[in-house]
């Protein structure tokens, strides 16, 4: 039914390249900027121990929206510990998307907590803050310069 495949390695870890698929001639990206060094075991760990802690703290009453929140849980963690991935390749900002990708998920973090758990006061302030410098740390690491 689909004609590429989303990974959550593949497409950081092929050889750079812009090739257009077979059905649909959308044209797809992929870059080689994700970069192995020893403190990411140590990153993983703590994004994953935050979202085992959230998880279990918001728990939506209907089983649809538990189950939903627990995916969106598994591929926000995944995109943290992406951006961090980056750290040491090509991409000279790369610092930035990982603390972009840390404060975005602060801001869906505490919209969360604050919906299923406990209300937070003046969350849209936060949430709202915290989103917007998250993306702009993570365009600038995007759009900056590579090599």
């Amino acid at each position: 039914m689909f004609d590429t495949q989303v990974t959550l390695v593949g497409n950081v870890m092929t050889a750079p390249e812009w090739r257009r698929t077979s059905q649909t001639k959308v044209l797809v990206a992929n870059f080689k900027v994700a970069v192995w060094w020893p403190g990411l075991w140590g990153v993983a760990a703590v994004v994953l121990l935050a979202s085992v802690i959230l998880l279990r703290l918001v728990r939506p009453p209907h089983i649809v929206l538990r189950i939903a929140t627990i995916v969106y849980g598994v591929a926000i963690s995944a995109m943290v510990i992406s951006a961090w991935a980056t750290i040491g390749g090509p991409l000279r900002w790369a610092p930035l998307a990982a603390a972009g990708s840390v404060l975005f998920y602060v801001s869906d973090a505490s919209l969360a907590i604050n919906r299923f758990y406990r209300p937070i006061p003046h969350v849209a302030y936060l949430a709202i803050g915290v989103y917007w410098l998250g993306q702009i740390g993570i365009a600038l690491a995007a759009h900056g310069p590579v090599g």
